[in-house]
């Protein structure tokens, strides 16, 4: 949301979908955003670009 520059509540959470490539490698329905996800230990963090 942020990196749309909506802010909280600007867009639905059930509008953001994250996919994979046929490598595993995460992507967003949005064409002009990357995305990086990392995890460990029970605690999960996503970092979106917007291109």
């Amino acid at each position: 949301m942020k990196a749309n520059h909506l802010g909280i509540g600007g867009i639905s959470f059930h509008d953001i979908v994250i996919l994979n490539h046929e490598d595993g490698s995460p992507y967003l329905n949005d064409e002009d955003a990357d995305i990086s996800i990392a995890h460990d230990g029970g605690i999960a963090i996503a970092f979106v670009n917007k291109k």
